[in-house]
């Protein structure tokens, strides 16, 4: 075998963050000298703990001697992730949320030489269309958050160097959210929706 590397790592600009309840498949590309082998073996780890070790299988042939791996791993580090509970907290406030994340590697192996990547995985989802793996977004001042009258909007925002400070704006703008009339938006039990700018 003469190469061996990581194609898809699900990573966005480079940004390590994962959402690992969404589908997350690694695809590894082998270059071979020899017979192209039907898989290649796969090792997931957190913390020098090994989780799973197994098979990546055949993906597709991109050339004679090149072939695609494949590890649907987001079933195994969902079962590896920390259980972890809603916080309480005052409006207006930031705080650390514990067990939200853990860190992860991925092992691809044939024939001692290997290919690894590290991610952090967050107990979140992105949305429909969206990138499971996270971007930096320093201002949220472009986004819209929506909620019920009186209800709850949570950001959450991800740390990854404890030498960054996160500060929050608290002058929030909120309004009604209206119709094609401008009268109030109300769902069927007549609440109205606030938005948050």
């Amino acid at each position: 075998m003469a190469n061996i590397r990581i194609i898809q790592d699900n990573k966005v600009d480079g940004w390590e963050l994962l959402s690992v309840h969404n589908p997350l498949a690694f695809v590894c590309e082998v270059d071979y000298d020899g017979t192209t082998p039907d898989n290649i073996s796969v090792r997931l780890e957190s913390e020098s703990v090994i989780i799973f070790e197994g098979k990546a299988i055949t993906f597709k042939d991109t050339a004679p001697k090149t072939r695609q791996y494949i590890f649907l791993a987001d079933t195994f580090i969902r079962g590896a992730m920390p259980d972890y509970d809603d916080e309480v907290q005052g409006a207006e406030t930031l705080i650390p949320i514990q067990n939200i994340t853990k860190p992860f590697t991925i092992v691809f192996t044939y024939e001692n030489i290997t290919a690894s990547t590290s991610f952090v995985a967050c107990n979140a989802s992105s949305q429909f269309g969206d990138e499971f793996g996270a971007c930096l977004k320093d201002i949220n001042l472009p986004k819209t958050y929506t909620a019920g009258e009186d209800g709850v909007v949570y950001l959450y925002m991800y740390n990854w160097d404890e030498n960054n400070v996160i500060s929050m704006d608290t002058d929030l703008i909120t309004a009604y959210i209206t119709d094609a009339n401008g009268d109030p938006f109300t769902d069927s039990n007549g609440d109205e929706f606030l938005t948050i700018i």
